[in-house]
């Protein structure tokens, strides 16, 4: 057999959600060999998950009407760290909507070799495959950002835009209807305000899962820390600051979700934290501590594939 295509293919080549992934094929006249390989830089899914997609596309444009086809998968060593060194497989689909079965997960490189007659043409190296992965369609993956920690008054803390966890949600459902609702179907920071103010204390009590915490001491030791440690801190000396905070263990474990299930909002409506912001708010605490987007954490990367595939 001679090898007939040897290069990254986008694939679809211009949708959202398309992958990169390196095809090597070799055929005769008669029958052919195909050899997928995931690659650093793919930025959609994994060979496996889109094995049918790949087989479409390799059978529409460049197999068309060869029927005597041998599939297998390259999985490179240093893969999302998983594959601790190359690993091969083999596997066939069946008709008529191309579903992959598995023959073998793991096979040895000669087994190919044997089917094409010649030494396999491996892929350059990590960085040479990377640049061609980019050129083709690929990307490299952003590093999430590293929370910056800052300190805020509790009065300006939005209610809770849609308290689906509290005891009393259909009695607000019920209230704020009597307000028009905003062009996203939610309602305004006045009709929220004015149903927050009808509970009283022993309405919030209800709540036990979230109103039974003292709120003033953990946004107390909450402010402590970050007065003390700065608006990034380290992280080892964040959890060594949250273990010695003075709090009992129900409050501790609050404690430890303002630093690590971040609370925020963003134009009076809160994309995380909600139920313990109304907790908060009703506790009487004043200043708490919120998470906004600090610095990347890092350069964009991917994997690095080690030795050759």
């Amino acid at each position: 057999m001679r090898l007939v295509f040897n290069d990254p293919v986008a694939i679809p080549p211009e949708r959202r959600g398309r992958g990169v992934y390196w095809l090597r094929i070799y055929r005769d006249e008669n029958a052919a060999v195909v050899l997928v390989t995931e690659v650093p830089g793919n930025p959609g899914s994994s060979i496996s998950n889109s094995a049918s997609r790949i087989a479409r596309w390799i059978l529409d444009n460049v197999l068309d009407g060869v029927s005597d086809v041998r599939w297998f998968h390259c999985y490179p060593a240093g893969m999302y760290d998983i594959e601790p060194k190359v690993r091969y497989a083999e596997l066939t689909f069946a008709e008529p909507d191309l579903a992959p079965i598995w023959r073998n997960h793991r096979i040895p490189r000669k087994r190919i070799e044997e089917l094409i007659g010649q030494p396999l043409t491996l892929l350059p190296d990590h960085d040479e495959v990377l640049m061609r992965v980019i050129a083709a369609g690929g990307s490299l993956t952003a590093q999430p950002n590293l929370p910056r920690y800052v300190v805020v008054d509790v009065a300006d803390m939005p209610p809770p835009k849609n308290p689906f966890r509290c005891v009393h949600h259909k009695r607000f459902q019920a209230f704020v209807k009597a307000y028009p609702p905003r062009l996203d179907d939610r309602y305004g920071r006045e009709a929220r305000d004015a149903f927050y103010a009808t509970l009283t204390a022993g309405d919030y009590m209800k709540c036990k899962r979230y109103h039974s915490g003292d709120w003033r001491a953990v946004c107390s030791e909450a402010v402590r820390i970050v007065e003390a440690l700065g608006d990034l801190p380290p992280m080892d000396a964040l959890d060594a600051a949250i273990d010695s905070a003075n709090l009992t263990k129900n409050d501790l474990r609050w404690l430890r979700s303002i630093f690590g299930d971040l609370m925020g909002w963003v134009d009076d409506d809160w994309s995380n934290g909600q139920h313990r912001g109304c907790a908060i708010r009703a506790s009487g605490a004043e200043p708490n501590v919120v998470a906004e987007d600090g610095p990347l954490s890092g350069p964009p990367t991917t994997w690095e594939m080690k030795g050759r595939a």
